[in-house]
């Protein structure tokens, strides 16, 4: 293909180079040449650029103080809005934005229920509480996990709540206790109960991935404190039952003046474990060690990943490989402000040979 004023390039060649570039600047090479501009515009190269593309991205942000409704906002790696959803949420709900990597999204809206948002069309499935007046629930912690079961493909809410009966002060708590809906229909998502947790789990989104229909959970309060070896427990969603626990990756001691933390994520198609490890002593730092399951059955973790930070963050937590093989992270920063915490989300991407890239997030979750 020959370019005007300038040397003629193999079109296959110009097809492989163009077919990586984000769509934005890909944009400006239709001008080139007329036949360039057919080249962009064939369904062949538009099918493999989308192959190539980056993945988009959905978070959710606190609207106008003049509103009391929160806004999703769909943008790409380069920071780009693409698409906002405008008052999809009530910001009195206390909904989250659960981690995944599905074609909706779902927001816990913790004791009210979870909501099922598709970003392409706005349409919303809400996921109730469902619980009986006698039980009183509503006073009750409750949390909600959204994934797809691997084999029928079903969409599934998993929820933990304790049920407290009695009244104080000779009130019970009873819980941890598990139930699952399935989305799908025309009538509202009916839970059913299933069979108590290993263990007590941690209930942030922190120390929860689903990962090919397996929901997997750290133990209670393991983000804040130290455990050598934390054990994972996980949910089969196709199955809908629990399945071996799984013992974590061995961890370093940390030194006595590190501060450190410990997450779950999706990486690489599999179930990663996070540590994160900071200091405001001897210069701040912050080390991130990244660990890929290689063998649930046999509690096989492989190191993949060690990222290292001239900053002090709270939490890092990887959420994806790009096809040049560098890391988008979500870092948390936390800043105290007299007697309360702040805490600000930034995306970034991280290049494994040592540097630092990307663009600038906002508070939000993603």
């Amino acid at each position: 293909m020959e370019v005007s004023g300038g040397v003629s390039l193999p079109e296959d060649v110009i097809f492989a180079v163009l077919s990586w570039l984000p769509v934005k600047p890909l944009c400006r090479f239709r001008c080139v040449s007329k036949g360039w501009r057919t080249l962009i515009s064939s369904p062949a190269f538009i099918t493999a650029q989308r192959s190539h593309a980056a993945p988009l991205l959905v978070g959710v942000f606190v609207a106008p103080a003049s509103s009391d409704k929160l806004d999703l906002q769909v943008m790409d790696t380069d920071g780009n809005v693409l698409r906002v959803l405008s008052g999809v949420l009530r910001s009195y709900d206390y909904g989250r934005l659960l981690p995944t990597r599905l074609d909706v999204i779902c927001v816990d809206n913790l004791g009210n229920g979870a909501s099922v948002i598709d970003p392409a069309t706005r349409a919303a499935i809400a996921v109730g509480r469902q619980c009986r007046r006698h039980d009183d629930v509503r006073r009750a912690r409750q949390t909600n996990v959204f994934g797809r079961a691997a084999a029928s493909g079903a969409y599934k809410v998993l929820r933990l709540y304790e049920r407290l009966l009695g009244v104080w002060p000779e009130r019970v708590v009873l819980g941890p206790l598990c139930d699952v809906a399935t989305l799908g229909g025309d009538t509202e998502p009916a839970w059913r109960q299933r069979p108590a947790p290993p263990f007590y789990t941690c209930w942030c989104a922190t120390c929860t991935a689903t990962v090919n229909g397996v929901i997997y959970f750290l133990p209670s309060g393991a983000c804040c404190k130290y455990l050598a070896r934390p054990d994972v427990a996980s949910f089969d969603l196709e199955r809908e039952e629990w399945k071996e626990t799984i013992h974590g990756p061995e961890l370093r001691w940390p030194k006595p003046w590190e501060r450190w933390s410990v997450a779950l994520g999706e990486l690489k198609g599999t179930v990663c474990f996070v540590q994160t490890v900071r200091s405001g002593l001897h210069g701040p730092y912050t080390d991130v060690n990244i660990w890929l399951l290689a063998d649930p059955e046999r509690s096989l973790w492989i190191k993949e990943y060690k990222v290292y930070s001239t900053s002090s963050l709270f939490s890092v937590k990887p959420l994806e490989v790009l096809f040049d093989g560098r890391l988008l992270l979500l870092k948390t920063i936390d800043e105290v402000y007299g007697a309360s915490y702040s805490y600000t989300h930034i995306l970034q991407l991280y290049d494994p040979s040592g540097t630092y890239g990307g663009f600038h997030g906002r508070k939000a979750d993603v």
